[in-house]
């Protein structure tokens, strides 16, 4: 497995609606900077911060910016769209953002994100 693999991991989960799937991506400990109650951090407060964006439902598709990996650490970034979402009124949903993620290679050589930050690298955030 390489750092990137990450990227295609969690856009297969999200489209699977997977929660298991992505969680298994993340250290026990992570932190997430996600939605408007700030950053959470461990599996328990990541799992609950990812079940209403998997509730929106539509298709996440991504374009990877970069992978810089130094040892056991490595810097992600994609471009990602979010396309036929459905917020919980009905109304349509879509998104776009570039984000910002860190992972730690593992002792049986995976890769799991430490930081993830959705919307981390985009433009006025």
């Amino acid at each position: 497995m390489k750092p990137g693999d990450l990227n295609d991991r969690f856009g297969a989960a999200y489209n699977a609606r997977n929660l298991e799937a992505l969680l298994a991506l993340y250290e026990r400990d992570a932190l997430l900077d996600f939605g408007p109650h700030g950053p959470v951090r461990g599996l328990p407060a990541i799992g609950a911060a990812l079940e209403p964006f998997i509730a929106l439902g539509g298709k996440i598709e991504y374009t990877r910016r970069f992978c810089m990996e130094v040892g056991d650490l490595a810097l992600l970034s994609v471009e990602y769209r979010l396309k036929d979402g459905r917020a919980p009124d009905g109304s349509a949903v879509a998104s776009t953002g570039v984000t910002l993620e860190l992972a730690r290679r593992q002792p049986d050589g995976s890769w799991k994100y430490v930081i993830d930050l959705p919307q981390g690298a985009s433009p006025g955030v």
